[in-house]
């Protein structure tokens, strides 16, 4: 009787692993960096990612609110960003518990996301030197991802499938002193009301291997953040009457407390199968750090004073170290699941994300004043996920991109295209590696260690399309 009631004790360690790992999948605010593809907005996307110094539409509240008093009369603009995740993952046979096993390559199936939406407006309220924003906007993030969860998946107990929501509401007003210099600051109320998150755990069972076990558990992670704010901060610099300085940054970061619970429930070989679901109360707290970004434009204009061309230089630094480890609290002390009672305590989960470092080259030409614009740039970007916790749901590798756009305008109606290549480098992660592994119930209830999983060779690359629709009120009612 004792063996029955040891058998049936839950992971609760695992559990906490699972609520972590679900929200920091989502915690993507606008910028890019340790789990986002780089550039959000069509015109930014069409220049990789050089648009701290341009930000020359509403967009501006996110990527520089400075630059909103520039922008005369009322503005909009529709951004509607289109990726695919192009990820594969050959897992690394393995030796495990003396048997060796080898695993079928797999892909990312969900294919392409088509929810990455910002839309924003812009006005001068007819003062000459100031300009208001206001608008909404995704993160530049997937956010829906699946794997194959099949009894020899290789990815099965280290990520299923997730979906999520994050908005964030942006207030902005900005400043200038005639053409010279200006200051502007966004607040940025962000909402998540919705995080699904899951995969497959080992329950307690006589022999835990690296593929399916009678004992496993099915992880459904259900979560959401009413409310959370932050601030962006920005300036900007004409010290030549061809060249222009800019700086924005995240100067507020954002503490994340998302709240939710975990669904357990026994996969259809599993012992327990037929046994009733059980939910696990949880929230999980983190800091998501600042960020920095800075620009230089050099910019050429025609006899008439309109803008031929320019080329923007961009460097973007984030502190993902900030974020080392997350904070797990309990909603209870306990519980009682399966006859038996296990006490819940606070757990600190270890990550060691890396700061990340971009450089950023791009511009554009005005090819017909006001009427067609021709758009090119690219990027580099550090890795922000440590080599050992490589993992296909966060893949923020080292990466480089080339984007190119083009717009369309008429009568203060513009209609533009951009598409990026997001190129990620391919990572091998050896078996000695590996820091995410299976966790792995003994008889006496005490969580261990099991088999790596995440060793393996990574190859990945995103496919970027975007289309924008903008609009300029004042020219459109103009005679």
């Amino acid at each position: 009787m004792q063996r029955s009631e040891s058998r049936l004790r839950v992971p609760v360690v695992l559990i906490a692993a699972l609520i972590a790992a679900a929200v920091l999948r989502v915690a993507a605010p606008a910028e890019a960096g340790g789990f986002e593809y780089p550039v959000q907005g069509v015109h930014a996307l069409g220049r990789g990612g050089a648009f701290t110094v341009k930000a020359d539409d509403p967009s501006a509240i996110y990527w520089n609110p400075s630059r909103l008093a520039l922008l005369r009369g009322t503005r909009a603009i529709y951004n509607h960003n289109i990726t695919r995740l192009n990820m594969r993952f050959e897992r690394q046979p393995l030796l495990c518990d003396c048997e060796l096993f080898e695993f079928p390559a797999v892909n990312e199936q969900q294919g392409f996301f088509p929810m990455g939406i910002s839309a924003a407006v812009s006005t001068d309220f007819g003062l000459e030197d100031w300009g208001f924003g206001l608008g909404l906007v995704g993160p530049t993030a997937i956010g829906s991802l699946r794997y194959p969860s099949g009894t020899t998946a290789p990815t099965r107990y280290s990520f299923i499938e997730a979906e999520m929501m994050v908005i964030f509401a942006t207030i902005s007003a900005a400043w200038k002193y005639e053409e010279l210099f200006g200051f502007g600051a966004s607040l940025q109320f962000g909402f998540m009301p919705r995080l699904d998150y899951s995969m497959v755990v080992v329950g307690p069972g006589e022999r835990s291997t690296a593929v399916a076990t009678l004992s496993d558990l099915r992880a459904d992670a259900r979560a959401s953040d009413p409310f959370r704010m932050t601030a962006i901060f920005s300036g900007w610099v004409r010290p030549l009457p061809y060249m222009e300085l800019a700086l924005s940054s995240r100067a507020v970061p954002i503490n994340f407390n998302a709240s939710g619970d975990i669904r357990m429930s026994a996969e259809p070989d599993s012992v327990f199968y037929g046994s009733d679901p059980f939910k696990v109360p949880a929230s999980v707290k983190f800091t998501y750090p600042v960020n920095v970004q800075a620009g230089v434009r050099y910019f050429h204009e025609r006899a008439s004073g309109e803008e031929l061309f320019d080329i923007e230089l961009n460097f973007v630094w984030e502190q993902w170290s900030q974020l080392d480890a997350f904070t797990l609290d309990f909603g209870v002390d306990e519980i009682d699941v399966f006859g038996s009672r296990i006490a819940l305590q606070r757990i600190d989960i270890v990550r060691n994300f890396k700061d990340t470092y971009s450089v950023r080259l791009g511009g554009q030409w005005n090819v017909l004043p006001r009427l067609l614009t021709l758009r090119l740039g690219g990027l580099w970007e550090s890795a922000g996920l440590p080599h050992g916790y490589s993992s296909v749901d966060f893949p923020s590798f080292e990466r480089f991109a080339i984007s190119g756009g083009i717009s369309v305008a008429w009568r203060g109606v513009e209609l533009s295209l951009a598409y990026s290549r997001v190129f990620q480098l391919p990572r091998a992660v050896g078996t000695s590696e590996a820091r995410l592994t299976q966790q792995r119930m003994t008889f006496e209830g005490e969580m261990v260690d099991g088999c790596p999983v995440n060793a393996g060779v990574y190859h990945s690359s995103y496919d970027v399309f975007a289309f924008g629709l903008g609009v300029h009120f004042n020219s459109l009612f103009s005679d």
